[in-house]
């Protein structure tokens, strides 16, 4: 997706550590989020009941399993479009997440 910003790994396991951002599985499935659980990271079930009490300018970062970070960039244009500018995508995905020997579940 065009015009989101995709977040360096470790970057992001620093900003979630400092409870600057959010780590959000981009998929709705709780089985998949199970299947590619990031440490720190929160279930799309969970992102979706927490939205409402957002700010708007939260630093949201989704991420996926695909090295193009194709299904966590339209989860987070899909937010963007709905006026929150701060929605991002996790490079590299889960697998760019375990190159940087970032800890998962």
């Amino acid at each position: 997706m065009e015009g989101v910003v995709r977040v360096p790994p470790r970057e992001t396991y620093n900003k979630i550590k400092a409870d600057q951002a959010l780590l959000v599985c981009g998929y709705e499935s709780d089985a998949r989020f199970e299947k590619y659980r990031l440490e720190g990271a929160i279930s799309f079930n969970d992102f979706k009941a927490r939205f409402p009490s957002l700010p708007v300018e939260q630093e949201v970062v989704f991420y996926c399993n695909c090295t193009d970070e194709r299904s966590a960039a339209a989860q987070a244009a899909n937010y963007m479009a709905m006026g929150y500018p701060n929605m991002e995508a996790l490079l590299g995905g889960v697998e760019g997440w375990k190159a940087e020997g970032l800890p998962v579940l």
